[in-house]
């Protein structure tokens, strides 16, 4: 993707750059000064600071989770009949209190006592700025008593810890194996599925929070921040938890539907909608990664004769606490010889990519891995252009027509990268769920022992001697071994390491839903029963009162309102119930997995051959096979050479492969007898789309134009048909309204080779229906130019005949249809004699006009004058047939 006009850049000389110095210095000095304040200006400022409590500055986490404690108030209030819910705070005592946490309990999702406690931490900072005080000491400890004896005994909260799964390099190595191999998952863009391995390897080497990377700000309904906020947000901060894991609102939300509909899906979900941002502007809208946060190096080596060594350096400022104590950490990354585990080799794709080197030429990787410089310079810093510094690395999916394209400026959201993450170590065979702070977690345990606690709190952002990495970050399993050091002997390290990391009961054999016969046994779920009886009842009372479009009849409706309530209720139950059969179907197969293994063991069994065979995967796009055989060699008994060599090719495959798009297929792509021939040698990187002349002129009358000009896509779905010219119809109409205004480009490979442009959508479509076979719909409602005096909209209808110099054209002549509007081509090239035409011939007709009527004599025929006139057409009419 690269920016908007930035082809041919030239770089700014000195002088200019001196120029642009020196003007924006004389702006700044001439733009007027603030006014100091006078004597009596501070008399009134005091006066007024010694009435008003000051405002304050809450980090957007500590405002989100007020606001949240509000909306559960609100409901509160309006379950109590109670109105004035600001009221409500001002007069609440510890019953009150009480009660609102029973509400909790018996109305969300909540299990573990800690999130009940951590809602009561957040009342507490509700009551504090509504009322401008802290609560009561003694009524505060009233309530805890409470929580911690009736509440936590009558819906019995779970008061143990929840397992906290440690990555390991191991681990890491599997899952992105995994996610460049064997995943079978469809990303919208591929270049999704890089921008998940980047984060994955940031996120372990540096032990950063998921917020730092991509947005994290809670969004209302997928919406953008501008959530309906409470009416009073005099908000102060009195907590101040380092927990990486505070409110969770039940268990039920531990696997998503994976065969269900990708949240992406959702065309009601603005969250994979653009967003326009001001490219001119000078402010950083995102809290996360962007280009102006990382530094890519170019070092000279110090060996002589040996090419230059690539450095990198990323910043991290928007860290959580920044507001209050920022605390900016950079990290330092070198080249790695495996590409599947580069960091520099990733981010480097994502700038060649986006177009990001201020310094134009640098669309592959070659030139950065093979220069050699000369002394005196010792390092050499890559530049990003200027419009990309405040840009993020890592940027939404975003639809486009039928399609999905990567977003200019919209930061990735968090929601869309903790499901990536989700089902990618779902689909690995991971039996505890796999979140980002798993890896925050094994970055911390990694460092912990091998560097100071000094270095280790600077690396996790934590203020030091707190304490919080052994609360939150440790390891539950004891990462040594006392056994060892009681017998006075040395500890087997990769036993040690197996066991203290998630990997070692992974399965890539575990299911990932129920199967079909095991399902179909299963009793039915009355719940859902009951409210299917019910949707059944008020369907037919709905169909007698407003008949068969009773839906739409029966909006505005208690009704109607009542029948959608009851759809929506049994699509969340329905939801619900098939998550926790997947969830209760892969544990027990976790825990049956182990007794038939015991089993095999008790009987002797002895495998001849092993039972289980890995499937192939056959990936639909040749870039994705390519890149499958480069991340797959993990040899690193090769020469110099060849390392950087595997580099590159890595880096422009995964280049290519990003601007590419695989399509959701509803047969599984896995195959345990047909396999992928592997390219020999160092893969080459194809063409990102095939050359023009696979490519037609003249296509199938159901095929899209736009589509076949898409090279983001498969040979085959660029090639695809509809299975009716509506649907084709209707298809290109969504492209169209998708497209930015001005020239109409014809997206065939030719055409678009050829750099064709037509200046509005009647010539757009008469040239492809002309050139290429595609007839679209015609455009009915929309004015032509010129118009005619009075105003009214004319059409022009022309029809150009090229006369062959040899031959005449018979009356026996397969002659085209006859466009309603637009042109029509009756004789062309096609079937002409030798020589070049000598005569043109243009029929144009009136501006109300017909194409077949004008030509024809309407009046009657017994007339003798009109004889002669009907002689006379007989020798065009052959043409019009």
């Amino acid at each position: 993707m690269s920016t908007t006009g930035s082809g041919n850049r030239q770089l700014p000389t000195p002088k200019q750059n001196m120029i642009s110095f020196v003007t924006k210095r004389t702006r700044q000095a001439q733009q007027p000064k603030k006014p100091k304040r006078t004597a009596e200006d501070y008399r009134a400022m005091g006066r007024e600071l010694s009435t008003k409590s000051q405002k304050p500055k809450d980090a957007e986490a500590t405002k989100e989770n007020v606001r949240g404690i509000w909306r559960k108030w609100s409901k509160f209030c309006a379950f109590r009949g109670v109105d004035d819910v600001r009221g409500a705070i001002q007069q609440c005592d510890k019953a009150t209190t009480m009660l609102f946490l029973c509400f909790i309990c018996e109305n969300y999702k909540v299990k573990a006592f800690n999130s009940v406690h951590q809602y009561l931490l957040q009342f507490k900072q509700l009551y504090n700025r509504v009322n401008g005080r802290h609560m009561d000491t003694n009524d505060a400890k009233e309530v805890f008593k409470y929580l911690d004896t009736t509440l936590a005994d009558e819906f019995k909260l779970r008061r143990t810890m929840k397992a906290k799964p440690v990555l390991g390099a191991d681990d890491i190595l599997l899952l992105l194996t995994h996610l460049w191999a064997r995943d079978t998952s469809v990303f919208p863009t591929e270049d999704q599925r890089l921008t998940t391995a980047t984060i994955m390897l940031l996120s372990i080497y540096t032990g950063c929070r998921p917020a730092e990377l991509v947005d994290a700000l809670k969004h209302a309904g997928g919406k953008t921040t501008s959530r309906q906020r409470p009416h009073i947000e005099v908000w102060d901060s009195v907590n101040d938890l380092d927990e990486d894991e505070c409110v969770d609102e039940g268990e039920g939300l531990d696997e998503p539907n994976y065969q269900g509909r990708a949240p992406w899906d959702n065309k009601n979900d603005s969250e994979y909608d653009d967003d326009y941002f001001d490219p001119e502007t000078v402010e950083r809208k995102y809290k996360c990664l962007c280009y102006e946060d990382i530094r890519l190096w170019i070092v000279r080596n110090p060996t002589q004769g040996e090419r230059d060594l690539l450095g990198m350096e990323i910043t991290f400022s928007h860290h959580k606490g920044a507001d209050r104590k920022p605390k900016p950490t950079t990290f330092l990354f070198h080249e790695e010889a495996l590409p599947i585990l580069c960091p520099i080799s990733h981010v480097l794709t994502h700038a060649i990519k986006d177009d990001a080197i201020e310094v134009e030429g640098y669309s592959h990787a070659e030139p950065l891995f093979t220069s050699h410089l000369q002394h005196p310079t010792k390092a050499v810093l890559i530049h990003w252009k200027p419009e990309m510094l405040k840009r993020p690395i890592f940027r939404q999916a975003v639809r486009s027509c039928d399609l999905f394209r990567t977003s200019e400026w919209k930061a990735l959201r968090y929601s869309t990268y903790a499901y990536y993450l989700d089902r990618l170590g779902w689909a690995t065979g991971f039996e505890q769920k796999l979140t980002s702070y798993c890896f925050r977690r094994g970055t911390g345990n990694a460092v912990d022992g091998a560097a100071t606690t000094a270095v280790r709190d600077q690396i996790l952002r934590h203020n030091p001697q707190t304490g919080v990495f052994c609360g939150s970050y440790n390891n539950e399993k004891v990462r040594f071994i006392v056994q060892d050091a009681v017998l006075d002997q040395p500890t087997d390290s990769g036993f040690l390491r197996a066991f203290t990391h998630m990997s070692l009961t992974c399965d890539p054999r575990a299911p990932q839903t129920v199967p079909d016969d095991v399902r179909n046994d299963l009793p039915p779920n009355p719940e859902l029963v009951q409210l299917k009886l019910e949707q059944q009842e008020l369907r037919l009372e709905l169909k007698r009162l407003y008949g068969h479009a009773f839906v739409q009849g029966s909006n505005g409706t208690e009704a109607g309102e009542e029948y959608r309530q009851l759809n929506r209720q049994i699509a969340t139950v329905t939801k619900t119930f098939e998550r926790e059969l997947k969830r209760e179907y892969r544990r027990d197969y976790f825990y049956r997995i182990h007794n038939e293994e015991l089993e095999k063991i008790i009987k002797k069994v002895k495998v001849v051959t092993p039972t289980y065979v890995e499937p192939v995967v056959k990936h639909q796009l040749p870039e994705r096979a390519q890149l499958q055989e480069i991340m797959c060699d993990l040899s690193k008994d090769l020469n110099a050479r060849d390392i950087v060599t595997r580099r590159i090719h890595a880096i422009d495959t995964m280049v290519a492969l990003s601007r590419r798009q695989e399509v959701q297929c509803h047969k599984s792509r896995l195959s345990k007898s047909s396999s992928v021939s592997p390219p020999k040698g160092s893969p080459e990187v194809k063409e990102e789309s095939p050359v023009p002349e696979t490519f037609p002129v003249k296509c199938k009358e159901t095929q899209c134009i736009f589509c076949i000009g898409d090279d983001r896509q498969s040979y085959d779905r660029r090639m695809r048909t509809f299975s009716k010219p509506d649907k084709m119809k209707d298809h290109v109409e969504r492209h169209l309204e998708k497209r930015a205004p001005g020239k109409y480009e014809c997206s065939h490979p030719v055409c678009k080779a050829e750099g064709l442009l037509l200046d509005n959508i009647i010539l757009f479509k008469n040239h492809v229906e002309m050139l290429h076979g595609i007839r679209l719909r015609d455009e009915k409602n929309k004015p032509l130019e010129p118009k005619n005096g009075s105003g009214q909209s004319c059409q022009l209808h022309f029809f150009i005949v090229q006369p062959q110099t040899k031959e005449r054209i018979s009356n026996t002549q397969v002659m085209p249809d006859v466009n309603r509007i637009g042109f029509t081509l009756l004789s062309g090239s096609e079937g002409s004699g030798n020589g070049p035409y000598r005569v043109n011939i243009l029929f144009v007709h009136g501006l109300r006009g017909h194409p077949r009527h004008t030509w024809e004599d309407g009046r009657a025929s017994s007339s003798d004058q009109n004889t002669a006139a009907l002689k006379k057409w007989k020798t065009f009419r052959p043409l019009f047939k």
